[in-house]
């Protein structure tokens, strides 16, 4: 019997099972989410504690911007 509960994370991940019903931006977007979901909310990772696991400037910047992005998202 299948669990009528669902929780976001598991919605986010039947979205990425059923990748063929959805555009290729739809499915970055929710992998993103599904990145962000782990390390913020499962894994208890802040922003920084993200961005000073990546060694060079290049890579803590990108990380950064993503995380930017998510912030601004969130804010809508």
């Amino acid at each position: 019997m299948d669990n009528p509960i669902q929780t976001s994370y598991d919605l986010l991940w039947k979205e990425i099972r059923d990748w063929d019903k959805s555009s290729a931006v739809s499915i970055q977007n929710t992998m993103r989410r599904i990145i962000e979901n782990y390390f913020k909310i499962l894994g208890r990772y802040g922003d920084d504690d993200l961005v000073n696991h990546f060694s060079t400037k290049e890579e803590k910047d990108i990380c950064q911007s993503i995380t930017a992005v998510c912030i601004l998202k969130n804010r809508k």
